[in-house]
């Protein structure tokens, strides 16, 4: 699954899901863009998609998020919480102000984050 309007033709901003991809028991759900109150739904219904596909590991990909907001924080702790008992729930490449947001928001020590996709996947 890829996003549709990847040239961001139709609107204002880029929609929040790049792509879902799964390999082997593990999904990639790469977000891009700005994460907030205004695409909070799409944020969990890509983790609902995710999580239903029951994954080993489930990798989130914030290499492209310029920004990410309380309701960003809240759907990422929440998927991690569905994951937390099938398996692996790992953050993979948050950018400069994406780390700053979690740091400060207290929530990087309750998760697994990685500087790389790459480093995510091997680990």
């Amino acid at each position: 699954m890829t996003a549709e309007d990847p040239d961001n033709q139709g609107g204002l901003r880029l929609p929040a899901l790049a792509e879902l991809r799964e390999d082997d028991g593990t999904v990639v759900v790469r977000f891009q863009g700005e994460l907030d109150l205004h695409n909070a739904p799409e944020l969990r219904a890509a983790f609902d998609d995710a999580l239903a596909r029951a994954p080993a590991r489930l990798v989130v990909d914030l290499s492209d998020v310029e920004f990410l907001d309380s309701t960003a924080l809240s759907a990422l702790l929440q998927a991690r919480k569905r994951q937390v008992d099938r398996g692996a729930f790992r953050v993979a490449a948050p950018g400069a102000e994406a780390r700053r947001v979690l740091r400060l928001a207290g929530v990087e020590r309750h998760l697994d984050v990685f500087d790389s996709l790459d480093d995510a996947l091997l680990a």
